[in-house]
């Protein structure tokens, strides 16, 4: 489940790596873009990039998964984790402000 898991966690961070790029110009590198756009990418590749092949890289040395349902349990869990702590995060700062 531990494989499974990480390569769940690289992908999510993975595609949102691509989501920034995609919408700061659609270029993977930051030529010819304004500077504000060409830092957003640049931090995006930083924040988002580097731990998914670092989640990639440790899912590669990871002991297999025990079966196919632990492996798509733990992909799942992997991939939803940050989206569902974002929104948790934003549910929580809603709340305390007083918004329903």
């Amino acid at each position: 489940m531990k494989r499974a898991s990480l390569f769940g966690l690289g992908w999510c961070l993975a595609l949102m790596t691509l989501v920034v790029v995609k919408q700061e110009g659609g270029r993977l590198l930051s030529l010819g873009l304004p500077t504000a756009a060409a830092e957003l990418t640049g931090v995006a590749l930083v924040i988002f990039g580097v731990p998914a092949a670092f989640a990639f890289w440790r899912a590669r040395c990871a002991p297999p998964n025990k079966s196919r349902w632990t492996a798509f349990g733990g992909w799942m869990l992997g991939f939803w984790i940050i989206p569902v702590l974002c929104l948790a995060v934003v549910w929580a700062i809603l709340v305390a402000n007083g918004v329903r």
